[in-house]
């Protein structure tokens, strides 16, 4: 079939459009009622999650807050009875040159020489372990104990001095 090289004859052939082509389809009656109560129920069932979300987020919080209140009243129970263990601890620790042991002597110390004895320990760590963080942990509560002694002194290993100078 030969294509015609002039289109006006397959316009010339056609009638005019009906009046009905021009009008727009138009929704069933109340279904723009039925969309609108859809897409509100939908957004006020969203709202009320939300706010069911926070209410139980805020009775969560609440509940922690009062297990904490609780956890921390045992705490101070827990405090009183380490206070009585604390005598028996120390009958129990024997003298020696044993750094872990001078330091828990000196956490429960039976007189005053509690900073005497983180050196000691913190000594021992450094010079006879290599424990350069248990060193640093007894020099560091030693500092804390015995303010005063803040000046170098040739005595110090090269780990307090220096701790001395930052303290």
């Amino acid at each position: 079939m030969p294509i015609p090289q002039d289109d006006e004859a397959l316009i010339e052939n056609m009638g005019p459009f009906p009046p009905e082509s021009y009008i727009w389809p138009m929704a069933a009656t109340g279904f723009h009622d039925h969309v609108l109560h859809e897409t509100l129920s939908a957004l006020r069932g969203r709202r009320k999650r939300w706010q069911a979300m926070r209410a139980a987020a805020l009775v969560l919080v609440f509940a922690l807050g009062v297990a904490a209140g609780r956890v921390s009243s045992g705490v101070a129970e827990t405090e009183q009875q380490t206070s009585h263990v604390s005598a028996t601890i120390e009958a129990e620790i024997p003298e020696g040159d044993d750094p872990a042991l001078l330091e828990i002597r000196a956490e429960h110390p039976p007189t005053g020489n509690a900073a005497q004895l983180f050196l000691r320990a913190g000594d021992l760590f450094l010079l006879e372990r290599m424990d350069i963080r248990a060193a640093m942990r007894c020099y560091g509560r030693y500092l804390r104990l015995a303010p005063e002694d803040r000046a170098p002194d040739l005595d110090d290993t090269w780990l307090l001095a220096s701790l001395k100078r930052t303290f």
